[in-house]
């Protein structure tokens, strides 16, 4: 679980990383992000993450298991996405107040 939590923030940090060199940002703005969201990220995974696997194990039948940790999923990817794109919602707003 350790392993897994720690390379899911390596991967979500050089997502951040890709995303911002594809948007034609300039390396330490992408720096920058990495550091402004990687303890929103870290806070996801671990109060997403660790509770839902252990209702997962706890209390979800066999059958439901992989319906479960899809759900989970949707609402991390629905957080990372938001963290991802969160200095365009910002510049957004302030462009059209």
């Amino acid at each position: 679980m350790a392993i897994e939590s720690a390379l899911g923030l390596l991967l979500g940090g050089a997502v951040f990383l890709l995303v911002g060199a594809i948007q034609g940002r300039e390396w330490e703005a992408n720096v920058a992000n990495v550091r402004a969201n990687f303890p929103y990220l870290v806070a996801t995974e671990a109060f997403l993450y660790l509770p839902a696997q252990w209702i997962n194990f706890r209390y979800v039948p066999m059958a439901f298991r992989m319906l479960y940790v899809e759900c989970v999923q949707l609402a991390y990817d629905c957080v990372f996405i938001y963290l991802l794109y969160k200095v365009e919602f910002e510049e957004q707003n302030k462009g059209s107040k």
